[in-house]
């Protein structure tokens, strides 16, 4: 039998059912359960650390020169944390070219984005050197974060890594 894995997912939930499914697959159901459940608290914990009544940020993500809108897993992270993605909110579906108009109206409270091991000061560097950028809220107040992109980009049983990482940056 040949199934064809799924490698974009939009939530973390589907991340999750995938868990099951390939253990179901090669007949590791119970390692399977065991590992999504480690991913459901994971995931849980990390939303968790949003303090009660605290004020939603708004988090601009970034991939280069695109942004991540709704029907991406960025999305729906920003949504389990308790953040506003600031490219779905104003209308992108799924990932979509921002420009520094963008970026100027939008003004994110934060700037996430992810780089190669050991290029984050050149690309924090980059985003800073544009006008767009250097006048954010995110800007001015130091919050502009680079991530490492094996933290970054997985969409995979490795994920609540990432969930944790961002909950702590925004939440402490």
């Amino acid at each position: 039998p040949v199934h064809r894995v799924r490698t974009k997912f939009e939530t973390l939930a589907s991340i999750e059912d995938h868990i099951r499914l390939i253990g179901y697959l090669t007949g590791e159901d119970e390692r399977a359960r065991l590992v999504a459940e480690d991913f459901h608290a994971r995931i849980a914990r990390a939303a968790a650390r949003r303090p009660r009544g605290a004020a939603r940020p708004r988090v601009l993500g970034m991939g280069g020169s695109y942004s991540y809108g709704s029907k991406t897993l960025f999305n729906d992270i920003m949504r389990v944390l308790g953040a506003e993605n600031v490219s779905a909110a104003h209308g992108f579906v799924g990932y979509e070219q921002v420009t520094d108009e963008h970026i100027a109206r939008w003004d994110p409270d934060w700037i996430i984005c992810g780089a190669d091991r050991g290029q984050a000061d050149i690309v924090r560097s980059r985003l800073l050197a544009r006008p767009s950028v250097a006048e954010t809220s995110a800007a001015r107040n130091n919050r502009i974060v680079v991530i490492t992109n094996d933290l970054f980009l997985p969409m995979s049983p490795l994920t609540p890594r990432l969930v944790e990482r961002l909950a702590q940056i925004l939440y402490g």
